[in-house]
């Protein structure tokens, strides 16, 4: 937590995590919108890691392996993905 002083009183801010999912996110969605399929991928693969039950992460993954042109992978990682997931929040495909 950071604390700043203003002209008396005390503003406090909190800084978010870079590894939060929040982040990694957010991050991920802006490389997408950049086209920096890459970048988008290594955040979205870090959501993944630190929250394996996100269903953005491997949306954001499999989205960049598309872009990149890795359609295998990008199959590949969405199935991992519904696997990760509890029956009960799994699409009805």
């Amino acid at each position: 937590m950071t604390v700043l002083l203003i002209g008396g009183g005390a503003v406090f801010t909190v800084n978010q995590n870079a590894n939060s999912p929040e982040r990694l996110l957010s991050l991920g969605e802006k490389y997408l919108q950049e086209l920096d399929y890459q970048k988008a991928l290594v955040q979205f693969l870090e959501v993944i890691e630190v929250e394996p039950m996100n269903p953005r992460g491997y949306i954001g993954a499999a989205e960049a392996y598309i872009g990149l042109g890795q359609f295998e992978e990008a199959e590949t990682l969405l199935k991992k993905g519904l696997d990760a997931l509890p029956d009960k929040t799994k699409p009805q495909l």
